[in-house]
């Protein structure tokens, strides 16, 4: 997880220097929603659910949530429990320390090592980026 804006950097001039020239990058990452981040609760709730291999519906239970608007990192621990009785399947918890990049220091990063942005969308329907895309999908070129 890239959560020190130096590892993006250390990441992306890495990527460039194994591109040959004109050689092509593709980068996915969420695009910071702001409004969602500063509302996160520490108190216990479910995050979301999934069905497992066998159909069981699973809660991901998300506790100690926080968002440091400074540093523009998201904390919180995630917990497995079996949606219908509760029980804790036993899966530690993950930890998880999100370091939300905006567009414009996705920009500023490719810039830094040397690539140039050819292509970016709001997801991968190759939509339009807007305000509320939940994703930033690039596709950088080794200048």
């Amino acid at each position: 997880m890239l959560t020190d804006p130096a590892d993006l950097d250390r990441c992306f001039a890495n990527v460039a220097a194994l591109l040959a020239p004109g050689g092509r990058f593709a980068f996915d990452i969420y695009r910071p929603n702001l409004a969602w981040l500063t509302s996160v609760s520490p108190e216990a709730h479910v995050a979301r659910q999934f069905r497992d291999a066998s159909g069981r519906l699973v809660d991901v239970i998300e506790t100690e949530a926080r968002y440091d608007a400074e540093a523009g990192v998201l904390t919180g621990l995630w917990h497995l429990a079996d949606s219908a009785t509760g029980e804790n399947l036993g899966v530690a918890p993950l930890e998880q320390r999100v370091k939300q990049y905006s567009p414009e220091d996705v920009s500023a990063a490719f810039a830094r090592a040397g690539l140039r942005i050819v292509e970016y969308w709001g997801d991968l329907d190759r939509s339009a980026p807007t305000e509320t895309s939940k994703r930033q999908i690039y596709v950088a070129q080794k200048t």
